[in-house]
């Protein structure tokens, strides 16, 4: 029996091997490998003519027609225009730059003439695809540079200027110099050279500057209230949003010209990919960030992020103390009792005040924390004023030092001398309610006050309440403004009323009435001393002088 050896060959074909390709049907798709915005074109063009070494680019429009003059080095090789993915560019520009070899299929499929170094070739239809584009001498040649002709919307200065200002050329529009500036300035600058670029923390990301702001591309998931991020890339300004970026703070970045392994996102270049030099870069911002702010010598980091930046062998100041004065918070709707203070323009000093812990939040008792501070009647040595420090501040000293309430309780007389449901919850008038606050440092604080929750989350009053306490602070604890009800004015103008009404209801039966019928005489009759109603609708007026009034109802209409 013969022995059959496999072949290399054999050994192949029981394996598959794949290699990549480029489909000639792509040529048919490059106009649509851009946006086909009017920013995208102006932006490809300009890229191009800075990369040939341009330093001045003209724009005119006329009549339709656009025409991008450059003072580059020229077009060496036509046949590269129109090799898709093959930029012609020298090493030193693919590994700074990353061209992608496909700018000038932006202006597909419109007609394109481009002249440089006495020849000229225009591209149309199919010629962008397929069909041969020929080349010939031009007969009127160009001196320097190059020049493309087109038909486009109008180049207008507004949107070319505000695209080009960080480019480093110099670009007229109808003769009109648009601006150019450094994309960072000042001192406080990091250079990081292994990334080719340089960056600068500008501070929180809504005082960019404007001018920045109208040249960046943002993508669709990013707005400018969470970017904190922007690079400029040769003119292109793209921004993202960097999350572990401390304190919201908003850095620059920009792109020296030195090999960079960062790359934005082809072919619009509006992203940037996050591959290993990003992630390089967000940590140097991150680091950045956190040098900035021990320089300025403030922050208002939770205790995390301190140590964060202590691990990267920064060591920060303690954060600026950040607490709320009280308990109960202004929202959309109504406000609560205000905490009076010494000095309205200063806040109560930690030292002074009791941190309620936060498994108390969603209890009755931040409520009545609150009322006793807004409410009691203490030495002025002696206040007792709560406030609210977020958890995440735990672990500076000035957050650990504030003593804490223990607990807090009320205590109202057993009696309720009227209740009613008001607004959307029901309010108890009582002879007397006192709330008590018991402290870490082992202190008690405990006041009359005029108003308090009872366990049950109704709303409790004294007299005095009907004097010190606003319409509209009663109204808090009964639920405030709903959102899906009338007005805020309208609502607030009805609970008005009804917190009226429950205290002419609480008075007696027919005190409401007589307020009604009061108010109504006042306003409508003077110098009256006394009014008299008969039953048959009749009103009898008796004034001052004793002179009579009568004013009798209309005579009843007869039926037709």
């Amino acid at each position: 029996m013969e022995l059959i050896t496999p072949t290399v060959h054999d050994k192949i074909l029981d394996e598959l091997a794949i290699r990549p390709t480029v489909n000639a049907k792509i040529l048919k798709k490059a106009d649509r490998l851009f946006t086909g915005s009017l920013e995208g074109r102006i932006t490809e063009v300009i890229q191009n003519a800075r990369r040939a070494g341009a330093t001045s680019v003209s724009i005119s429009n006329w009549d339709g027609k656009i025409t991008v003059q450059d003072n580059g080095t020229g077009i060496e090789d036509f046949s590269i225009l129109l090799n898709l993915g093959g930029s012609g560019w020298d090493e030193a520009t693919e590994v700074s730059e990353d061209p992608a070899g496909i700018g000038l299929f932006s202006l597909a499929p419109r007609e394109v003439s481009i002249r440089s170094k006495g020849k000229i070739v225009t591209i149309s239809g199919d010629g962008w695809v397929s069909a041969p584009s020929v080349v010939r001498d031009d007969p009127r040649p160009v001196l320097q540079g190059t020049v493309l002709e087109f038909q486009d919307d109008p180049w207008d200065y507004q949107t070319v200027n505000r695209l080009v200002r960080f480019s480093c050329v110099t670009v007229y529009v109808n003769n009109v110099r648009c601006d150019k500036e450094d994309f960072i300035q000042g001192e406080a600058v990091h250079h990081l050279p292994d990334l080719g670029c340089r960056i600068q923390i500008v501070g929180q990301s809504h005082q960019i500057p404007a001018n920045i702001r109208a040249s960046a591309a943002l993508p669709r998931r990013v707005s400018w209230y969470g970017a904190t991020c922007v690079l400029n890339f040769h003119g292109q300004v793209v921004a993202w949003e960097a999350k572990s970026i401390p304190d919201n703070l908003c850095c620059l970045v920009d792109l020296t010209g030195q090999p960079t392994g960062l790359r934005l996102l082809l072919p619009a270049r509006t992203e940037v990919v996050e591959n290993a030099a990003f992630k390089e870069l967000e940590a140097a911002i991150i680091k950045a960030a956190f040098q900035f702010l021990k320089d300025r010598g403030r922050h208002s980091l939770p205790y995390s992020e301190f140590l964060r930046a202590r691990a990267l062998g920064i060591d920060l100041p303690e954060a600026t103390p950040e607490y709320h004065e009280g308990t109960l918070c202004e929202g959309e709707g109504p406000a609560p009792v205000d905490i009076p203070r010494k000095d309205r323009k200063k806040m109560v000093p930690l030292s002074q005040s009791y941190r309620m812990p936060a498994e108390m939040e969603y209890d009755g008792e931040w409520t009545n924390a609150h009322l006793l501070a807004a409410l009691g009647e203490f030495p002025q040595d002696a206040r007792f004023v709560p406030v609210v420090i977020n958890k995440e501040y735990d672990g500076y000293s000035w957050a650990d030092a504030v003593p804490l309430v223990r607990g807090v309780s009320v205590e109202a007389s057993d009696e309720v001398i009227f209740s009613d449901y008001v607004g959307s919850g029901t309010i108890s008038l009582v002879e007397s309610i006192t709330i008590t606050a018991k402290t870490s440092d082992g202190k008690t604080f405990s006041s009359p006050v005029c108003m308090a929750l009872d366990h049950e989350e109704h709303l409790l009053v004294t007299q005095e309440a009907r004097t010190a306490i606003a319409s509209s602070e009663a109204w808090y604890h009964l639920g405030g403004y709903y959102d899906d009800g009338d007005t805020y004015d309208s609502q607030a103008y009805s609970f008005e009323k009804d917190w009226e009404r429950f205290w002419a209801d609480a008075a007696g039966p027919h005190e409401h009435l007589r307020q009604e019928v009061t108010q109504l005489l006042l306003f409508q009759l003077k110098g009256w001393k006394e009014v008299r109603v008969t039953p048959d609708g009749a009103v009898k007026v008796i004034k001052d002088d004793d002179s009579e009034m009568t004013i009798s109802p209309p005579p009843m209409q007869k039926a037709a």
